[in-house]
């Protein structure tokens, strides 16, 4: 499709280990990021604002049966940014993780990442050992 929108974007969660690779087992011991990916899956650029300088507002990490987690909350600026997405192409933006509640065991985790624009988040899971 050539006649795409930003309604047609799709927004996606991951975390990156430190090699900036998106993985779904991933160990403490690594330096891990948060990661909010948005995919354009058509044959058309497409364009959308933010308002501010970052892609991504925030983010949780979660224990799914444990009461571990973390956030991340980004510093951003508080200029609006238009962020343009080429064909079958996509943007990301990374933020450091804090593994120091990894005190845990082995555990399935929630990613949510927040977008800045238009309400949009997305979730995944991961298992993340100490």
């Amino acid at each position: 499709d050539t006649n795409c929108t930003s309604a047609d974007l799709l927004w996606t969660a991951e975390v990156w280990d430190s090699s900036g690779t998106a993985q779904t087992t991933l160990s403490a011991a690594d330096s891990l990021s948060m990661a909010g990916v948005v995919t354009n899956p058509c044959g058309n650029a497409i364009s959308f604002e933010t308002n501010t300088g970052c892609l991504v507002s925030s983010g949780t990490l979660f224990g799914i049966t444990s009461s571990c987690g973390t956030l991340i909350s980004p510093m951003c600026t508080g200029a609006f940014q238009t962020w343009t997405v080429a064909p079958g192409a996509a943007l990301s933006e990374a933020h450091p993780l804090d593994m120091s509640f990894m005190t845990c065991p082995t555990s399935d985790y929630r990613a949510s990442v927040f977008f800045n624009h238009g309400g949009n988040f997305a979730e995944a899971t991961v298992t993340i050992t100490p």
